[in-house]
């Protein structure tokens, strides 16, 4: 088949279904990466390079639009482009493709040479799109994030049906929103007081608090905002850049604080039911803060050095997964508890995207760790210099930062390490 017919019109469907035409610049060109991987041996020259696949394709393309109208077509290609999505593209000579729009949107609009023409530039990626293909650590994370947020307005509208504050008495508003801020107080003094050294962090925090505390005082007008404000405050610390450990702590130990409140009822809560509504509320918040926040900020990728919420080992993420577990049933023990007694009738949505947002936390965690070293605790039967035991542990020193900081060296155990010291590292 001669060149000439193999020459395609030029398109792009975007994820909508939109259909996009243009006429395009020569010299049109594609990139293709290959994988390798390169290995070098000690007292040999050159390289074993290992042939393993190819990588993604990328189609250049300046996009131009002529005619009277071609600054509103110019203007929708550019929306098409900016849509969320896998698109199609009908490439003028390399065929069709599922791409996606990367880079650079580049516009241009020459009013005085280039009349009655808009050019957008844009290259095109070429992606899997196949639903078996394994998905990255990184759109777990951000799914995990949404179901997060999801949880926030489902929950707190839930608790706004369950109170009915329209048919309280005066005297059972002021109870309920008694009830309320005191599981603030007890929020704000377990999560957020442990950090006040973070200033920016406990200034967010307080101010929550404070407008909380107000909500609660007028209970009858402000029950809806309170309970957002009660999701916001509690998941406050659970992106922070802490230990995943001493953050599970806190919600651990704030869940039971909740419950010992709710079993001695101090402000003597005639309406049984909004008590539990308000408990639930909290309780669901923390196991979902809890899992959300430390799957998304312990697999994080960065210098494990300088941010102590990544996880340095595999132990760290089981340890951790243990915790969000425990958190959960505690939950789960409080809520079916009281489902039994015919309290409430629990709700579908919440409680179920409570439960999704955990086992999805949880799932990520563990694959993530996967990735991890084992951390491995030795006792030294010897002295031992760094740099030796260095070599003997990490067949180098690149590890010499993190060892003396994982190990807490002081000067002298830098000279040399005395027998008997435990050592952590790991492999």
């Amino acid at each position: 088949m001669a060149w000439t017919n193999q020459i395609q019109d030029a398109t792009y469907t975007s994820p909508s279904g939109k259909i996009f035409s243009f006429k395009y610049s020569s010299g049109i060109n594609k990139e293709t990466d290959l994988k390798t991987a390169t290995f070098t041996f000690p007292e040999k020259d050159g390289a074993l390079v290992v042939p393993m696949g190819i990588g993604g394709k990328r189609f250049p393309l300046t996009c131009t639009f002529h005619g009277e109208n071609c600054f509103d077509d110019a203007d929708a290609f550019e929306a098409g482009l900016c849509e969320k999505g896998y698109g199609e593209l009908q490439h003028p000579v390399y065929g069709i493709h599922k791409v996606v729009p990367t880079g650079t949107i580049k516009r241009s609009d020459d009013t005085v040479n280039g009349l009655n023409q808009s050019v957008v530039e844009i290259t095109f990626s070429e992606t899997i799109i196949d639903e078996s293909f394994p998905e990255s650590q990184i759109l777990k994370v951000d799914e995990i994030a949404s179901e997060s947020d999801s949880f926030e307005i489902v929950a707190s509208d839930y608790y706004v049906s369950e109170v009915e504050v329209e048919k309280m008495k005066p005297n059972e508003t002021i109870k309920a929103g008694a009830s309320l801020k005191e599981n603030a107080r007890i929020v704000f003094e377990t999560t957020i007081e442990p950090y006040k050294k973070d200033t920016e962090f406990y200034s967010n925090g307080d101010q929550i608090y404070n407008e909380l505390l107000d909500c609660c005082d007028k209970y009858s007008d402000n029950a809806d905002r309170a309970s957002v404000l009660f999701v916001k405050l509690i998941k406050l610390p659970s992106t922070l850049g802490v230990k995943s450990v001493d953050k599970l702590n806190n919600y651990s130990l704030t869940a039971s604080k909740v419950i010992k409140n709710f079993i001695n009822d101090p402000f003597n809560t005639i309406d049984l039911k909004n008590a539990v509504a308000a408990s639930r509320l909290l309780l669901q918040a923390i196991a979902v803060s809890a899992a959300s926040g430390i799957a998304i900020t312990s697999t994080q990728r960065g210098s494990q050095i300088d941010n102590p919420a990544v996880f340095r080992s595999r132990d760290e993420a089981e340890h951790a997964v243990q915790l969000i577990i425990d958190i959960y049933n505690k939950v789960c023990d409080f809520c079916d508890s009281n489902t039994a007694k015919n309290i409430f009738v629990d709700d579908d949505n919440g409680f179920g995207l409570m439960r999704d947002i955990v086992t999805h936390s949880v799932e990520s965690i563990l694959q993530f760790s996967f990735t991890l070293q084992s951390r491995k605790v030795i006792t030294l039967g010897r002295d031992r210099q760094l740099w030796e035991l260095l070599a003997e542990l990490y067949n180098g020193f690149d590890k010499a930062d993190e060892f003396i900081v994982d190990n807490k060296l002081t000067a002298e155990e830098i000279e040399l390490i005395p027998m008997g010291r435990q050592v952590v590292y790991y492999v």
